[in-house]
């Protein structure tokens, strides 16, 4: 009898094990909101979703306003929200954005990994849209502004902040000042494992009624809109989908096109 015990104790075990890591599994698959998916997905960091542009070497400017989201909730610093454009060069990218991990919003970029953010910079309660612009891109050198403005979008204080950063090391070596690159935007809730934290999408952490509106390329100096269901995306997709809630489309009465999200870690 004993023996019968035993044997059912280490079957129990090992179906319990097998769960675990089905479900440890399951809550980074994916979602393809168009065509499919280009890059590996990122495990580890919570949920998120991109939007890639195709490769080209005629792109001048990206732009945007964001409308942040209503509600952050990242558990004493926990996790960070991300909010950002970005640019995919051969040999690794660039985002450049805002960052909120419950202090404010402040602007900050990621060259490969490094990133650089800026206390000074940190939107206050008056501040309900804060826009993005990549306003240059060149090989050498991308010039990203970054501005904030009440619910009406008018500007705040009528200040643009400036972030130079060099560029040349993403880039083939043999290409001139217009080099050939993706852009993207992404939004994510990411834990801070730098702190110890693991990624537990059950933390009650949560960043809701975001958006990002007028999401506007200029390709060749045309204006373009950059909508996920337009020519100037390539591909799209979520991770961890369960805990995304997104909607994209075009506005009725501006024209305009947007992305609707939300991240909840319930």
């Amino acid at each position: 009898m004993k023996d019968t015990y035993h044997i059912l104790f280490l079957i129990i075990l090992i179906i319990t094990k097998i769960q675990a890591c089905n479900n440890s599994e399951d809550i980074y698959e994916t979602e393809i909101i168009k065509n499919k998916i280009l890059y590996e997905n990122k495990k580890g960091s919570g949920a998120y979703y991109i939007a890639y542009s195709p490769f080209r070497d005629d792109y001048n400017r990206v732009t945007s306003h964001v409308r942040l989201p209503t509600k952050i909730e990242t558990n004493n610093g926990t996790r960070t929200g991300f909010i950002s454009f970005g640019i995919q060069g051969q040999y690794g990218y660039i985002d450049m954005g805002i960052m909120n991990s419950g202090n404010g919003w402040k602007t900050y970029y990621n060259d490969n990994g490094e990133i650089k953010s800026y206390d000074d910079r940190t939107a206050n309660e008056d501040v309900k849209i804060i826009t993005l612009d990549i306003c240059e891109i060149k090989k050498k050198k991308i010039v990203f502004a970054v501005s904030f403005r009440d619910s009406g979008e008018n500007p705040i204080d009528n200040i643009i902040y400036w972030h130079h950063i060099y560029s040349s090391h993403i880039f083939e070596g043999n290409e001139e000042d217009r080099p050939n690159l993706r852009l993207y935007r992404f939004v994510s809730l990411v834990n801070n494992k730098d702190k110890g934290y693991p990624d537990d999408q059950e933390d009650g952490t949560a960043m809701i009624g975001g958006a990002f509106t007028k999401l506007v390329l200029i390709v060749n100096n045309q204006g373009k809109k950059w909508g996920i269901n337009g020519d100037y995306v390539e591909a799209s997709w979520k991770v961890s989908p369960k805990k995304i809630e997104f909607k994209h489309g075009v506005d009725d009465f501006t024209d305009s096109v947007y992305d609707n999200f939300s991240i909840k870690y319930y």
